[in-house]
């Protein structure tokens, strides 16, 4: 947790300044704003992903904030769809709130850790938190044990929370216990792969699993859009207008 972690909780308070103001002036001002933000947290965010040189989440940043700063030069307006604002609002309400508070309590994080050690101690001998991985000693397995998949899940379930909050709240807490289960098990992966099958940390936990996460995720994320038909015509809608802006 960094100070920077603040700042993308900027974003929902601007856009209920820009919501609950007359001002057309003051709307578009408080909209761009909100997005300014949201652009700063991710140029920080790439700094800090380069010192753990995990490069996929510096590739998926760089991505998001060059298509967003395109959109706000060339199409401001599909920034400003409802779905789009309330999708990034949620997602960032659960994420950093819940980071802040573990960062401080840690009880997301310890129970995460005591569920994987449990997993993990009968297949790896002599295991502990604090035990230092053998092919990257910079790192911990209480980094790996960890991982509790809360920002997947953020943003996984937060368009599904942002098509129609109460018609598919239970679809987005079933989709939260899925992925915080198979982040788990990934968890499990890492830590077998490197004690027992002797890979190197970084290369497993940052670049493979990484990929097979990604995978993963779309796989569920095509799913949710195949059962929640609001969803699908949201997207739909954001992709037509998309091709357009691009194209």
């Amino acid at each position: 947790m960094t100070f920077t972690d603040i700042l993308p909780l900027l974003f929902p308070l601007f856009q209920f300044f820009k919501k609950n103001t007359w001002n057309i002036k003051y709307k578009r001002l408080f909209g761009l704003v909100s997005y300014f933000f949201l652009i700063l947290w991710a140029t920080f965010a790439i700094y800090y992903e380069l010192l753990e040189k995990d490069f996929v989440n510096v590739i998926l940043l760089t991505l998001m904030i060059l298509f967003v700063s395109y959109l706000l030069y060339k199409n401001p307006r599909m920034l400003e769809r409802r779905f789009i604002v309330n999708t990034i609002s949620i997602a960032v309400l659960i994420y950093f709130p819940a980071k802040l508070f573990d960062s401080f309590i840690g009880t997301l994080t310890n129970a995460t850790a005591y569920f994987a050690y449990l997993l993990s101690k009968n297949l790896v001998a002599n295991i502990n938190f604090e035990y230092t991985v053998i092919n990257s000693w910079e790192y911990s397995y209480k980094f790996t044990f960890a991982c509790t998949g809360l920002q997947s899940i953020a943003l996984v379930i937060s368009p599904i929370l942002a098509a129609d909050f109460r018609k598919y709240w239970k679809k987005a807490l079933g989709v939260s216990v899925l992925i915080y289960l198979l982040n788990m098990v990934r968890s499990v992966g890492v830590i077998y792969g490197v004690e027992v099958l002797d890979i190197d940390y970084y290369l497993l936990h940052t670049l493979v699993m990484k990929f097979f996460s990604i995978v993963v995720i779309i796989i569920i994320f095509y799913y949710v859009l195949s059962t929640t038909k609001e969803l699908a015509e949201e997207l739909k809608g954001m992709i037509n207008e998309a091709i357009k802006t691009l194209f």
